[in-house]
């Protein structure tokens, strides 16, 4: 490899491929390419796309923040004329606090935040599905719906103490829920003492989604 005068690195014909000289200008030289994985998150970031596609933890309260983000942005901007946020969904549920924060920040969102299950949405997933201002499912989605389930450990005052807070978190998601889905006390206990699971169809039936769709055009 030979640098000329110029500041342009020059492959020597005798090496190149077929005697082509290849030139790349010296300021490149040691560029490393751009990670693959960066360039798609700041497309999503600008095409406000968030992914949910794994268990809710505390890595999932960055879905509060983007939301606050794109809010931000939006000051000013009638909502019937801001872009939507698109939350896509495939999450085995999680963490019952922060998927509290996800469904408060959706809530509060002058911006719309479309969410879109595009493989399951159980348990806490469930909940998020349905807060969305306009809710979606790929066909062979699945839902699943169950009443919420702790395990706490400790001494006995701290035990009763949580258990009494949780009692009142586990009151208001259902309320929530209730408001958003149209479900009544009854259904919600006889059926949420185990798992039930919905595909397409329930789901829609149930008004946890307001829509099945046929062409990615439609959400994407």
């Amino acid at each position: 490899m030979i640098k000329s005068e110029s500041g342009i690195i020059e492959i020597p014909a005798e090496i190149s491929h077929k005697g082509v000289v290849v030139q790349v200008p010296e300021h490149l030289e040691n560029m490393a390419l751009p990670d693959p994985y960066l360039l798609q998150m700041y497309k999503d970031m600008d095409d406000r796309v968030i992914w949910l596609d794994a268990e809710i933890d505390e890595n999932s309260t960055q879905i509060v923040k983007q939301i606050m983000r794109y809010n931000h942005e939006d000051r000013g901007i009638d909502p019937a004329e801001r872009r939507p946020v698109r939350l896509f969904l495939d999450t085995p549920g999680g963490d019952v606090v922060v998927m509290r924060s996800i469904i408060c920040a959706i809530r509060m969102s002058q911006t719309p935040v479309y969410t879109i299950n595009f493989c399951k949405a159980y348990s806490a997933g469930c909940h998020i599905l349905a807060a969305g201002h306009r809710r979606f499912a790929l066909p062979g989605s699945i839902v699943m719906y169950h009443n919420g389930q702790w395990a706490i450990e400790g001494q006995q005052d701290n035990v009763k103490n949580t258990q009494k807070f949780f009692d009142t978190i586990d009151k208001e998601i259902k309320e929530l829920f209730k408001k958003h889905t149209g479900l009544d006390d009854k259904t919600l206990k006889k059926r949420g003492v185990i798992d039930w699971f919905m595909d397409t169809d329930e789901a829609l039936q149930n008004h946890i989604i307001d829509r099945v769709i046929t062409s990615f055009d439609e959400i994407m």
